[in-house]
């Protein structure tokens, strides 16, 4: 299950460079670079189930087919999981009964 595309602000980065050195200052050429970001939330049951099977195969195909196909398409994944750990003991708890039971 995913969250579809979600749109993320566009970078802009503009220059201008003159095209002379010395007397025509009003000639300029402007070169502009966008940056467009784009999010994909994959939801899944955990890392040992069959959607993490399918997000694993989803990064592969991304890639290895879509970013090659694109000049200057760039990827960065980072991967959460829902599933809920076991606590740990506190070491609040575990002093207070070691203590009750040296007295």
């Amino acid at each position: 299950r995913t969250s579809g595309t979600v749109r993320l602000p566009t970078e802009r980065e503009r220059w201008s460079v003159l095209r002379s050195p010395f007397v025509h200052k009003g000639a300029i050429d402007q070169y502009a670079r966008l940056t467009y970001n784009r999010l994909i939330e994959i939801y899944g049951e955990g890392t040992q189930s069959h959607d993490a099977t399918k997000t694993v195969h989803f990064l592969r195909y991304l890639e290895h087919t879509i970013l090659p196909a694109h000049a200057g398409a760039r990827a960065k994944v980072t991967l959460f999981s829902n599933e809920v750990r076991a606590a740990a003991p506190s070491s609040s708890s575990a002093a207070t009964s070691h203590s009750s039971s040296s007295g």
